[in-house]
């Protein structure tokens, strides 16, 4: 009777679980149980080294060009203390040096500031002294640490070695473990996926005082004592990477949000919130155009004219995200005007001719040949557009026009145009854009933004752009074109909600493309965070930086927010209990199981709603789907149980132990109106929230038929 035995295990683990709780899921937590950190092993050494038989971690180095690695067993963040023994020659020096990937590994740093190299710093040795290195000199992320001596005289002797990790500076010292989400399955890749992402945006939680310093502020190595303007000195503030650029990035939020959002929640985005302030707070006053990245580097950009469409786009996508995850008001309240200058400043881009967006501020996320009438552009207009409408709603705005114009109406008119002007049939993919180069050219960017946004107008075009898609992967992942052959974890973390939405009934092409992509960017680059991007052919090569300069993968980031896309996904598509307003005062349950090859599945985050929860299995994905969710209680939403592609006539479904659904037809359920697709059952209206048990079997058995 194992299915009876695990229809009830659901049902008590739901009840008894509580966000924030210890659970299987805790062995996958990459974070730091306290704030000082020491090495889980010496990686390796070179020279004249003698290691401590009483301390593995203890080292003496003599005579010039001796060296020793320090692995710290996962990227970390943070400043360094050695500890220097008896033995230490007074007046020394130990040179230190820091790589997030053991490619890189030598007697200077990986780089972490673009045109100049990182190259070594020094602590001075003493005996039996302490020497920590200043906060200005907290590395933003690194797993290797190597110390080295460059004299022939004088011996160092290391007897400790420690980080204090810096990263999420909001949290406790003895919380950095509690994550306000979780995500459990009987799939230990998933597993290590999500906690890989959720581990990435801790580490991309930063103090606006550390920011990453740039030329000219610096004109040798490296420094992270920037600051990020217009916010509190203390503030935490949400940036792009760990290691760099350590700098809000709008474009980026794009996919950051909502693995934030499933994951480490506690402050309800207030460090998203942060960095949009500091980013809006210097919009172009003359053109009302958003920076391409907030301060620091964002005033350098602004005054190099070094602008961005979409990213402009992406900040006003993310303004309306934080408002609609968080239910907080304030923000959108204090910046609209501004907003809604951003939107003059665009909507003046439209050709009244054709309806499309002409893109004249041509930087964008690391493709190439962004420009005109841009399909990936236009999609992010759209769908901008369509949020505001729907936020005026709720603000009780009485209508958002331009020109004359109702948005409604713009984006509607946009939306033909799109699918008018752009598509080809033949490729079976949107064109990158109008001009005669540009519809020889199927980006995929593109393509998925279209798909993600739902400017495709029919289902049937999003499923062939998707089946299009698939055709791009090779081993190591999804190759964007219009990145010269980059594999970017940023777009392809949108692909995969475009498959999901693609293909509602049948989550195959996002799980294949997940498990493949995401698995060689933990087993080859980083076993705990989440890679910037790489090149086509698996090597650590991002062509965007080589066009600068050659040679520069150590400059690639290995914990990137923009990378972790599949932390939300498997959250709120796979699990499948997603927020839609008012921090999930509707909500929705759309399990995207069918396909997943997952038995099962439990995964909840924290709003300010409330905690929301789901926990769920299947059996052979043809027998049986059982579900416990739980939502807060003053809250709304709908219940959809998929059908894996059987019958509707074939299927009988239960809620809270009523039947809702038999022999094809609705049952009376107490729950609202109930109606049967190829894909799933929906019950549409669920007045009110609280936990509810699901059971979908088939008509006329019970589950021990299934034991």
């Amino acid at each position: 009777m194992k299915l009876l035995v695990l229809v009830t295990a659901l049902a008590v683990s739901s009840a008894n679980s509580a966000l924030g709780v210890s659970g299987p899921w805790d062995s996958y937590i990459q974070s730091p149980t306290s704030r000082v950190i020491f090495p889980e092993d010496i990686y390796g050494s070179s020279g004249n080294v003698t290691l401590s038989e009483s301390n593995s971690l203890a080292a003496t180095l003599s005579g010039n060009g001796s060296t020793v690695t320090f692995d710290f067993g996962r990227q970390i963040s943070g400043v360094v203390t050695v500890q220097f023994g008896a033995a230490t020659t007074s007046g020394s020096q130990l040179g230190v040096a820091f790589t997030e990937s053991k490619r890189y590994i030598g007697i200077t740093s990986d780089r972490a500031t673009g045109p100049l190299l990182d190259g070594t710093l020094y602590a001075p040795g003493e005996p039996r002294s302490t020497y920590t290195f200043g906060r200005e000199f907290g590395r933003g992320g690194f797993r290797y640490l190597t110390v080295s001596t460059s004299s022939d005289s004088g011996v160092v002797q290391v007897t400790s070695i420690s980080t204090h990790f810096t990263a999420a500076p909001s949290t406790k010292d003895d919380k950095l473990r509690d994550y306000s989400g979780y995500f459990y399955s009987d799939d230990d890749l998933l597993n290590r996926i999500w906690y890989a992402g959720a581990y990435t945006v801790q580490l991309c939680g930063i103090s606006a005082s550390e920011a990453r310093a740039s030329p000219p502020e610096i004109t040798a190595g490296w420094a992270n004592n920037a600051t990020i303007e217009n916010v509190s000195a203390e503030a935490e503030i949400f940036v792009d990477g760990a290691k760099r650029d350590r700098t809000p990035w709008p474009g980026d939020y794009g996919v950051a949000t909502l693995s934030k959002v499933v994951s480490l929640n506690g402050d309800n985005l207030l460090s998203l919130r942060n960095a949009l302030v500091s980013v809006i707070a210097i919009q172009d006053a003359k053109t009302g155009e958003f920076p391409y990245a907030g301060t620091p580097l964002g005033l350098g950009y602004q005054e190099a004219g070094t602008n961005s469409d979409t990213y402009h786009l992406w900040t006003i996508i993310a303004v309306a995200d934080y408002t609609i995850l968080t239910a907080d008001k304030t923000l959108l309240t204090e910046v609209w005007d501004q907003v809604h200058r951003g939107f003059e400043f665009t909507l003046a881009k439209v050709d009244t001719a054709d309806s499309l967006l002409n893109v004249t501020d041509l930087n964008d996320w690391g493709r190439v040949g962004q420009g005109g009438k841009n399909t990936a552009a236009n999609s992010l207009l759209y769908h901008a557009l369509v949020m505001y409408v729907q936020l005026a709603d709720e603000f009780g705005w009485s209508g958002l026009i331009f020109n004359g114009k109702k948005f409604e109406e713009i984006a509607s008119d946009l939306k033909y145009a799109v699918n008018t002007k752009l598509w080809d049939a033949a490729a079976g993919f949107f064109r990158d854009n109008t001009t005669a180069l540009g519809a020889e050219f199927y980006p995929q960017d593109g393509n998925v933004l279209a798909v993600h946004f739902n400017v495709t107008d029919s289902p049937e075009r999003a499923t062939i752009i998707s089946q299009s898609l698939s055709t791009r992967w090779n081993e190591f992942g999804a190759v964007s074109p219009e990145a010269l052959g980059s594999i970017s974890p940023f777009m392809t973390s949108l692909e995969i909600d475009a498959h999901l939405r693609a293909n509602p009934g049948n989550a195959t092409l996002a799980m294949e493309i997940m498990r493949r992509q995401w698995s060689y960017m933990l087993n080859n680059f980083s076993n705990s965070t989440t890679i910037e991007a790489y090149y086509y052919t698996g090597e650590l090569k991002y062509p965007f930086y080589e066009a600068v300069e050659k040679n520069l993968g150590s400059y690639i980031s290995h914990a990137h927010a923009w990378s972790t896309g599949p932390t939300a996904s498997l959250t709120l598509h796979i699990g499948g209990l997603n927020p839609l307003s008012e921090a999930g005062k509707t909500w929705e349950f759309v399990p995207h199981a069918a396909g997943a090859n997952i038995g099962r599945l439990q995964t909840g985050y924290t709003l300010a709603t409330g905690d929301f929860s789901v926990e769920w299995a299947t059996k052979n994905e043809d027998s049986f789907f059982s579900a416990n969710i739980t939502t807060p209680q003053d809250t709304t939403g709908s219940i959809s149980v998929p059908t894996f592609g059987k019958s509707l006539d074939s299927i009988e479904i239960s809620i809270n132990g009523n039947t809702i659904w038999l022999n094809g037809t609705s049952s009376g359920s107490g729950f609202g109106v109930t109606s049967g697709l190829n894909d799933f059952v929906t019950v549409s209206k669920v007045l009110k929230g609280g936990s509810f048990t699901i059971l979908a079997k088939e008509v006329g058995t019970s589950f021990a038929t299934y034991c």
